[in-house]
């Protein structure tokens, strides 16, 4: 695993094929950014920083704090017709007050998931 900082947000780069970024927020008055807003800023933070894998879709929206406007959103995506499923969403991004601060994401290949299910006919 490999870990990058600058002391203010993190980047680790797992083996496995895993990015995670983290990054603190400075406390602000909290305030609540609507549902929708959300998930347009999490869609511009992936577009800007890896892109989407074909046929993505928004698997849960999720409130983590009823006084603080903070979500969880998960994004799975699909693969020659089936929706990839694991213990940990594909791309899962976290929000708070307007500013991601969790963002991970499971860069799997087109080449490794065809390797995978050509082996098991």
């Amino acid at each position: 695993m490999f870990f990058y900082t600058d002391g203010v947000s993190g980047l680790r780069l797992y083996p496995d094929n895993v990015i995670e970024y983290t990054a603190t927020v400075k406390e602000s008055r909290p305030y609540q950014l609507p549902p929708k807003d959300t998930v347009k800023r999490s869609i511009d933070f992936v577009t800007n920083h890896g892109g989407w894998p074909a046929r993505s879709y928004l698997k849960s929206l999720t409130k983590l704090d009823p006084y603080v406007s903070k979500y969880n959103l998960e994004f799975g995506y699909f693969a020659y017709g089936f929706p990839l499923v694991a213990e940990q969403a594909d791309i899962e991004i976290t929000i708070k007050n307007g500013e991601v601060i969790r963002y991970y994401r499971d860069v799997v290949s087109p080449i490794r998931l065809k390797i995978r299910f050509s082996k098991k006919k």
